[in-house]
């Protein structure tokens, strides 16, 4: 059992407006495989050390030059020390999630067109290499570009900045397809190399950042109070590490801690639910548009529904079932429900109750502000590079910024013209107040890295939203802090996980989005298409002891004091010691138990 130390601990001090987001993938010499972590060198004979130490400041955790810096990752787990970039993950030297191995070296498979998902595999004529595979198209918002056979954000990308030749100049950067003054920075740090070490804060500062991504984004589309659709919904997952979206694959769900209602349009073809589907309040399940759930629901009420609901597994309410309910599992409902269904199992009477599936109470909550605060003054990596914290503050201010691994600080984000930031390695930016533009704003990240965005105010475009890359959306993670909660329109293009726990979110997004939404309430007005990336799960893996689970091999905890399954990593939590799952209720919803391990239901 790999040990669980990471302890998930918010206390109520801290609280202001908080978010969170989550993400992992895994990898192995073969290809993208399924063990991984964070991007960084391990230190030990024949490795790299990562750097002068890590910020030692208040809110955050020093460790002491190496990313094996304790658990699983400490060179004596691995004899000999780690090289070539990679980390010591159950005793055992492998490449980080989305790279591989080659020639002693670790690559990123996921997108290099010489090495595409597995060492040598060269992708040719009209392909490019989309999340390691050679792919003869690309998800949007990415471009085929045939020079170089890769899949591109052209918009952003200062190697292809609007068109698949066009490079910029050093001290420029690309914003919206146009090469402009990007800001100026001194040389990435010593501890950059390969993408740096991961972000670890103190426990009450949010602790490892891959962990809490992996804790927190569990569910597709999760919210504290409600989730009202007025148009259909499709939500489904995949795995980045082990190639790009397709539909139709489970692993996610969509849960609402007070009340689910769907009165959209019909279902097209393959639309629905696939995964569980829980709303935990005493208004429960309320449906006037046919709805396909591919697992478990579970309803704290009656289960009503006007159309057409199908559930292919086992259905909990706590209330009567009415017709036009067609349950493929077992019907569990209290010993006095009216039932007017027959499921395809039995029906079972008796208490039905349960935990509400989203982290909503004050405790779990992420504080955002209270860790945009511990950042802000010297408490960053600013000085290191140069960066000025009000940079961005201007509405003239340059609007290109290419930040290398670390903790940054700005004080806000204000230009009138469009704004592309891009963490290059694993970076954490706190933001002082509102990231508020007239025009587009964009966040990315390298397949070597990850990018975690805190944001004390609110988030706002009038134009265009782009997050992250649909080829790997568990490494981007953006957290607002704002009770005003965030709009997301038409013009987004969301590839990550979204953290907007203390407002709603509304969306009338016509497109399709990778990764998960926490949601304090969410409300849409368009057709709901996320489509959740699993790989978040197992961004915990390069955390140092304290890993999360996930991907479709994660692994059980062991040992280590905990209240709960989060303190585990997602693991069992028995009589205050992280173990192993022996049933579905030790996991952290939708979480299952799988032989000891909590993992995603995946059919």
């Amino acid at each position: 059992m790999r040990n669980r130390t990471m302890r998930m601990a918010f206390g109520v001090a801290a609280m202001g407006g908080v978010l969170a987001v989550v993400s992992c993938g895994s990898s192995d010499d073969g290809g993208t495989g399924s063990n991984g972590g964070t991007n960084a060198t391990s230190a030990g004979a024949g490795g790299e050390d990562a750097g002068s130490g890590g910020l030692d400041v208040a809110g955050s955790l020093n460790t002491s030059g190496s990313v094996n810096a304790g658990g699983d990752h400490s060179a004596g787990n691995c004899p000999g020390g780690c090289s070539g970039g990679q980390i010591c993950l159950k005793g055992s030297c492998e490449c980080p999630s989305y790279q591989s191995l080659c020639d002693g070296k670790c690559v990123p498979t996921a997108a290099d067109p010489g090495n595409c998902g597995k060492c040598g595999n060269e992708c040719t004529g009209a392909t490019a290499c989309s999340a390691g595979e050679c792919s003869t198209s690309c998800s949007a918002p990415l471009t085929l570009c045939k020079s170089d056979h890769s899949c591109t954000d052209t918009e952003n990308d200062n190697d292809h900045c609007g068109g698949c030749d066009k490079k910029c100049d050093p001290g420029q950067g690309c914003v919206k397809g146009r090469c402009v003054d990007s800001v100026p920075l001194g040389d990435p740090p010593a501890k950059c190399s390969n993408g740096g070490p991961p972000i670890v804060n103190s426990p009450d500062m949010g602790g490892c950042l891959g962990n809490l991504a992996a804790t927190t984004f569990r569910w597709t589309l999760c919210s504290c109070k409600d989730v009202q659709l007025s148009d259909y919904i499709l939500v489904d997952a995949f795995d980045s590490t082990k190639g790009p979206y397709q539909p139709g694959s489970t692993g996610g769900g969509v849960g609402a801690n007070e009340k689910y209602h769907a009165s959209g349009a019909s279902v097209p073809p393959k639309a629905g639910i696939y995964g569980d589907l829980w709303a935990s309040s005493t208004q429960g399940i309320n449906d006037s548009a046919d709805e396909l759930v591919k697992n478990i629901l579970k309803s704290g009420g009656s289960l009503q529904s006007s159309a057409t609901m199908t559930v292919e597994g086992d259905v909990y309410a706590n209330g009567d079932v009415p017709k036009g309910v067609e349950i493929g599992g077992n019907l569990h409902v209290p010993a006095d429900a009216k039932v007017g269904v027959t499921p395809a199992g039995k029906v079972v009477r008796g208490a039905v109750s349960f935990p509400p599936p989203c982290d909503c109470a004050e405790k779990q909550l992420v504080p955002i502000t209270a860790m945009v605060e511990a950042h802000a003054g010297t408490n960053n990596d600013n000085a290191a590079v140069g960066l000025d914290p009000d940079v961005l503050a201007s509405p003239k201010a340059p609007t290109r910024l290419d930040l290398p691994c670390g903790s940054y600080y700005l004080s806000s984000i204000h230009p009138s013209v469009g704004v592309t930031i891009w963490a290059h390695g694993h970076v954490a930016l706190y933001i002082g107040e509102d990231v508020q533009s007239s025009d587009d704003i964009s966040f990315g990240v390298d397949a070597t890295g990850s990018f975690d965005v805190f944001i004390a105010g609110k988030l706002g475009a009038s134009a265009g939203l782009t997050i992250g890359s649909p080829n790997y959306p568990a490494l981007t993670r953006t957290y607002i802090g704002s009770t005003t909660g965030v709009s997301l329109s038409s013009a987004a293009y969301i590839s990550g996980n979204i953290y907007a726990a203390y407002g709603q979110v509304h969306w009338s997004a016509s497109t399709d989005a990778y990764g998960s939404v926490f949601a304090g309430d969410f409300d849409a007005s368009a057709p709901t298409r996320i489509h959740y990336d699993r790989a978040v799960l197992n961004q915990g893996d390069g955390c140092g002891g304290g890993g999360g689970t996930g991907g479709d091999s994660g692994s059980g905890g062991g040992g280590n004091t905990c209240e709960s399954c989060r303190d585990c990593g997602n693991q069992a939590c028995h009589d205050g010691e992280c173990g192993a799952c022996t049933s579905n209720a030790d996991c952290c919803a939708p979480l299952g138990c799988d032989q000891g391990a909590c993992v995603p239901i995946v059919k």
